[in-house]
């Protein structure tokens, strides 16, 4: 099985899935008929993922830069470019939340506004599941774990580094998988959205983004505890 392969055409799936949405809601053939096929091309993928050759890794890399660059212009279209970052607990489930002003407070999957500020919300509850609340939270505990999930397991990076303080976490990733790192800077971040769903899994706690840029050798990530 390719893990890289697996990682990337399940975000193709959960990128074009939300483009559809979109695109249904606001009756833009254009959008619903782009989401639909690339929904095909992620299907297509994901059995490929266990057994592949990597041209075509390079060609799904194509058609997720293509996707996420038609999302890129969805998110400027509703100012949400310069939004907070949050993962975030509504209802029971877990969710990845772009919102400009406010909390991430009662919002449902998809496109919307509340109190007059547009957002996007991604579920995330089926990212990662096997990852659980840890009984001790100590930067080891929560680095060893790290390690475990975005090194051993998904192999994104070749090493995790873990620093608390107070409310906030700092993660980074040194050696980041070349097939990630060229989303860097993207509002759909793939490496961004599991860094901070495993981490927040394993605090039990909701994360708000507050920092994040790169570092020699890899990036760093910087999340604040929303109690």
């Amino acid at each position: 099985m390719n893990k890289s392969l697996l990682i990337l055409s399940s975000n193709i799936l959960i990128v074009s899935s939300l483009i559809l949405l979109y695109g249904i809601i606001n009756n833009e053939p254009s959008l619903i008929g782009v989401s639909a096929s690339s929904i095909l091309v992620g299907l297509v993928l994901l059995m490929f993922s266990f057994s592949v050759a990597e041209s075509v890794i390079n060609s799904l890399i194509e058609y997720l830069s293509l996707v996420n660059n038609a999302l890129t212009s969805v998110i400027e279209n509703v100012d949400l470019l310069e939004s907070d970052f949050y993962v975030t607990r509504v209802d029971g489930e877990l969710r990845l939340v772009m919102i400009k002003r406010g909390k991430p407070e009662a919002v449902i999957p998809g496109l919307g506004v509340k109190l007059g500020e547009p957002y996007l919300a991604i579920p995330a509850e089926n990212i990662l599941k096997d990852v659980v609340q840890v009984d001790e939270i100590s930067e080891g505990v929560i680095e060893t774990n790290l390690n475990l999930v975005l090194t051993e397991s998904l192999g994104l990076c070749s090493k995790v580094f873990v620093r608390l303080s107070e409310r906030l976490v700092r993660v980074d990733l040194m050696g980041v998988n070349k097939v990630l790192s060229r989303f860097n800077g993207m509002p759909i971040n793939p490496l961004k959205a599991l860094v901070a769903v495993a981490t927040a899994r394993l605090l039990g706690k909701d994360l708000k983004l507050s920092e994040s840029g790169d570092t020699v050798g890899g990036v760093y990530y910087v999340f604040e505890v929303i109690e």
